[in-house]
């Protein structure tokens, strides 16, 4: 089964204390079944590999080895354009950054299930009723607390 990555969960198999069952099994299908990510993972992972090494959660040839890895993983890059206004009407209608309702919007237009960690993908790919695998442990199917409205 085709499935869209976030990056929440690439990044998780590169560090012990964000992995789990649920993301070693998926990497465990990154090859054998198509993975999907937007253009914007490239740039999503890196930086994620970047502040861990600013953090000092890894040295400077861990990051080099994870990127050299990690630009061998079998996925496909779908570099379709999503209109600006798209966009922000997803990331508006579903309360997400831009950048996660670019995720939000391929799992939708490939009419196929989005991987992900993220709380706010979760809630918003359930509310898009759109097929959503994340860690149960994490988010149990009904019990993904709604997020609230930010003051501006």
């Amino acid at each position: 089964m085709a499935l869209v990555l976030d990056c929440s969960v690439t990044v998780a198999w590169y560090f012990a204390s964000e992995a789990s069952t649920f993301t070693n099994q998926l990497l465990e299908r990154v090859g054998i079944e198509p993975m999907v990510v937007p253009a914007l993972w490239t740039l999503e992972f890196v930086s994620a590999i970047r502040n861990a090494e600013r953090r000092r959660r890894i040295g400077a040839a861990d990051r080099a080895q994870i990127l050299e890895q990690a630009a061998q993983l079998a996925f496909e890059i779908d570099s379709t354009p999503v209109p600006i206004i798209e966009i922000d009407d997803t990331a508006q209608r579903f309360s997400l950054t831009p950048y996660d309702a670019v995720y939000l919007d391929l799992a939708r237009r490939r009419r196929i299930p989005l991987a992900t960690l993220d709380a706010d993908l979760v809630r918003a790919a359930r509310e898009a009723k759109l097929p959503v695998l994340t860690d149960a442990t994490l988010f149990p199917e009904h019990h993904v607390a709604k997020r609230r409205p930010q003051s501006r």
